[in-house]
């Protein structure tokens, strides 16, 4: 597979046909090879790497059985994708530091997922609100490279945000 281009149509049909271990490296390497600006297809494949995980899973389990083994299996790495249960709560949000001044995008099209969605995802489900800060700087190679690195300049803005919000919050 290594020596043609492989296209989402091609990993697609190989999901469709079962042939679920294939189709994954397939995804990976799409996913690998993609433009930073373009990897949105990580967040886009979401549903299908849940079904395919389920898939893989079944597949082994059912080998086992067939051959009277034991086998077991570990998730090493995931991270899913984050939707508000409280839109509301990012409108204000929004709203209130576009006040003070701070450039807001509320919902960009992130194409992705974040380790941050499960800590979130908690939040919320304990009856929380959460919001999540992603502040611009210039960077030396994108996301997930070993040449990723960050003006570190960013991070005082960063605390100067987060001041902020806790002001907003004591206002409210």
């Amino acid at each position: 597979m290594s020596c043609k281009q492989v296209k989402l149509d091609d990993a697609d049909r190989k999901f469709a046909q079962g042939e679920y271990f294939v189709a994954a490296d397939m995804y990976r390497q799409i996913y690998r090879k993609t433009p930073s600006k373009k990897r949105e297809l990580r967040g886009d494949v979401a549903e299908i790497v849940e079904s395919l995980q389920e898939r893989v899973e079944n597949v082994v389990k059912g080998t086992a059985t067939t051959f009277d083994v034991n086998y077991d299996m570990e998730l090493t790495g995931a991270a899913a994708s984050f939707n508000t249960i409280h839109p509301e709560f990012v409108d204000f949000m929004g709203e209130e530091l576009s006040n003070a001044n701070y450039k807001i995008l509320l919902r960009p099209k992130l194409g992705g997922s974040e380790d941050v969605s499960y800590m979130m995802k908690r939040v919320e489900d304990n009856g929380g609100r959460a919001i999540h800060y992603l502040l611009g700087t210039s960077l030396k190679a994108p996301h997930h490279n070993d040449a990723f690195d960050y003006d570190e300049d960013v991070l005082g803005f960063g605390v100067q945000a987060f001041i902020d919000t806790i002001k907003i919050f004591s206002e409210i």
